[in-house]
């Protein structure tokens, strides 16, 4: 699909008045400011043609088109999903010309399409065909019955084999693991507690192995890495850097929510070869647009180079160059692979 210019921007704010206020003759709930950003992330995402980007948006939040809205919860199988597209749907036929609505609400409907069948997918193998599958099974079976020192066990015994590193309970057991608690909570099967739970489980345990990641042997590089807004999702960057500590950089994480002040300082300060830089949800694109823009004004003479990845850039292949990167990784592995060609 070609980018489309919808002029939804400026007319955000009263399109969502006007889709709040359908929503409710309806019977259903409807916050105007969640539809408002609703609206602006179907914009954005019109504009790139990226039908896969805002299925992705819908994805991570598990709102299908801000469905989550504070104390009422949509799923894939309520049958006020429809109602609720349908309600968009005509407010945008009424609001905005006749070509504009049809490709809006056409790229709408194509999202969630896609969303729903991500979210109700049956053929969804968790750990994988591999020799670490059983780990993997046993190590979320623990974290679900919230028995953080049995999964524990389960990781310290692992790498007690000589055939496991710590590389491989990265790449075979959380990082399937993570990807498997997030489809459990995309089809209601955990809660938000249960899946903050697991999560935290996992970074506590990645930080007891942290002093087994330092490598003796260092390259001489250095790497500078944060998560774009206040990202609650983040141990994929945290693996990331994990990674390039055991293949020798020297690294420094800086968290979430990271400004400009606090990036331009780790970076000048440190001397980074590398800035990797980490965004899960969607809504958060613009801003490591801008940060990235920043980042190469305040160092036109020395800028270094730019990696980023998450969920957004999976799922839409060409977005990193649009953010202005340099280049981007899928997972920790192919992030030491390509810094390894270009830094």
């Amino acid at each position: 699909m070609s980018h489309l210019q919808i002029g939804l921007k400026n007319d955000r704010l009263e399109l969502a008045s006007l889709v709040a206020a359908e929503l409710l003759r309806s019977g259903l709930p409807a916050f105007k400011q969640d539809i408002s950003q609703l609206l602006a992330y179907l914009n954005e995402t019109l504009e790139r043609g990226s039908v896969k980007l805002l299925s992705t948006h819908l994805a991570a939040s598990r709102h299908v088109s801000y469905l989550t809205t504070r104390r009422h919860l949509f799923y894939a199988s309520d049958p006020r999903l429809e109602l609720f597209l349908e309600c968009i749907t005509k407010v945008l036929r009424e609001q905005l010309s006749p070509e504009a609505s049809s490709r809006c609400a056409s790229f709408l409907d194509a999202a969630i399409s896609s969303y729903l069948e991500h979210v109700n997918h049956s053929g969804h193998d968790t750990c994988g065909d591999n020799r670490f599958a059983e780990i993997a099974t046993d190590y979320l079976a623990a974290l679900l019955s919230s028995n953080r020192e049995g999964a524990q066990q389960i990781i310290t015994a692992a790498l007690e084999r000589d055939d496991v590193s710590i590389k491989d309970i990265y790449l075979h057991v959380f990082q399937p693991v993570q990807y498997e608690l997030g489809h459990l909570w995309l089809q209601n099967k955990i809660s938000v507690s249960e899946e903050h739970y697991c999560t935290a489980a996992t970074q506590t345990i990645m930080s007891d192995l942290y002093p087994q990641t330092i490598s003796p042997h260092r390259i001489g590089k250095t790497v500078v890495a944060a998560c774009i807004g206040s990202e609650l999702h983040e141990i994929g960057v945290r693996m990331v850097v994990d990674f390039f500590e055991m293949d020798g950089w020297d690294t420094f994480y800086l968290g979430s929510a990271a400004t400009l002040n606090t990036l331009a300082t780790a970076i000048d300060t440190h001397k980074a070869d590398l800035v990797a830089l980490s965004a899960t949800m969607t809504y958060h694109i613009p801003d490591m647009r801008k940060l990235i823009t920043a980042v190469r004004t305040a160092f036109p003479e020395r800028t270094p180079l730019i990696m980023v990845g998450g969920m957004p850039f999976v799922a839409d292949h060409d977005l990193w160059r649009q953010v202005g990167a340099d280049v981007w990784a899928t997972d920790a592995e192919q992030a030491i692979r390509v810094a390894t060609d270009r830094v």
